[in-house]
């Protein structure tokens, strides 16, 4: 019996086959890293052909792009979960920051794969001028998405920033990553005492209460 929406198949079908060649991507990166990580090698490791990753890319770039979005979704998608502001009332501003950022590092557990695809995508960038370009626009739209997220942290204290919010966002995304960087590279898990006990620290020192 044909199907009442054949469309909707047809999409259903391109998004299940876009994703197993996302994962396939991810999972050759990791071990190749992007140089290595040819179509061909990310076709087999799917179990696609070329014709296939063509029709659901343009490039290898562009399959790189839409794997860093990925990584980027399911991050946010943590710390919007742990930036719930119920059950924080009871907590002075430093406590009720820290309770966030412990929300996020136990909803987000290391991820050494994702580390690297990240790393990998941002060494690219810098041997490639196009890839560059690509990757300076979506490190500055995870930048805007991290201030608006910190911005609603923060006016729910009834706080305000007393430094640019961009900056504080660097640093705040530089300390997390030293963090993994340091825990993978000695074989152990991260150093979360940095990102427990002096990131909300740093977020009250940073802002200060509305007049």
């Amino acid at each position: 019996m044909a199907s009442r929406h054949p469309g909707t198949t047809g999409t259903r079908n391109r998004s299940a086959t876009r994703e197993r060649l996302l994962i396939a991507a991810r999972r050759v990166m990791v071990e190749q890293g992007i140089q290595g990580a040819s179509v061909e090698r990310i076709c087999d490791a799917a179990g696609f052909t070329r014709g296939a990753f063509y029709s659901n890319f343009e490039t290898k770039d562009d399959l790189v792009l839409a794997m860093f979005e990925h990584e980027k979704d399911v991050i946010f998608a943590h710390l919007n979960q742990a930036a719930d502001s119920r059950d924080l009332s009871g907590l002075d501003d430093e406590d009720a920051f820290a309770a966030i950022i412990d929300r996020f590092l136990v909803a987000a557990p290391d991820s050494a794969d994702q580390y690297v695809v990240i790393t990998e995508f941002a060494l690219h960038a810098i041997r490639d001028g196009q890839v560059a370009t690509a990757f300076g626009q979506f490190w500055s739209a995870l930048l805007d998405d991290l201030c608006d997220l910190m911005g609603r942290v923060v006016d729910q204290r009834g706080r305000m920033f007393t430094v640019e919010p961009r900056h504080l966002a660097s640093m705040l995304v530089g300390t997390w990553e030293m963090s993994l960087r340091g825990g993978f590279i000695a074989g152990s898990q991260r150093d979360a005492t940095v990102l427990r006990q002096t990131l909300p620290a740093v977020l009250v020192a940073l802002t200060k209460v509305k007049p």
